[in-house]
């Protein structure tokens, strides 16, 4: 049961890393996917597996803007799955921290 499951996160946790680094290399370093991003992140547990996966491409995108000349623009583009509610964290998505910093004078 529990170390079945333990086991099943570690081999999804090497293989996220793994095809993450066999598709970086390839492309040159311009395209990052991720299996299960919040996999590794403090998360709660059913956050920990959504999305299922996430992409960036940091690479030379050509757009055309008239029949006879074409523009090369590089810029970074970024693809999520899932619902814009489950971003991060529960706690990014407030804007809030659950800590609060209170200074104690020593005259009080």
């Amino acid at each position: 049961g529990a170390v079945g499951y333990l086991i099943g996160v570690i081999i999804l946790g090497i293989l996220k890393y793994l095809i993450f680094s066999v598709l970086y290399f390839l492309s040159a370093r311009k395209f990052r996917f991720w299996i299960m991003p919040n996999l590794t992140k403090d998360v709660g547990f059913l956050a920990s597996f959504w999305p299922l996966y996430e992409y960036t491409y940091t690479g030379e995108v050509i757009e055309e803007v008239g029949e006879e000349t074409d523009t090369i623009v590089t810029e970074e583009i970024t693809g999520k799955t899932g619902d814009a509610e489950h971003e991060e964290s529960d706690s990014n998505e407030s804007g809030k921290s659950t800590f609060e910093f209170v200074e104690k004078n020593k005259d009080e």
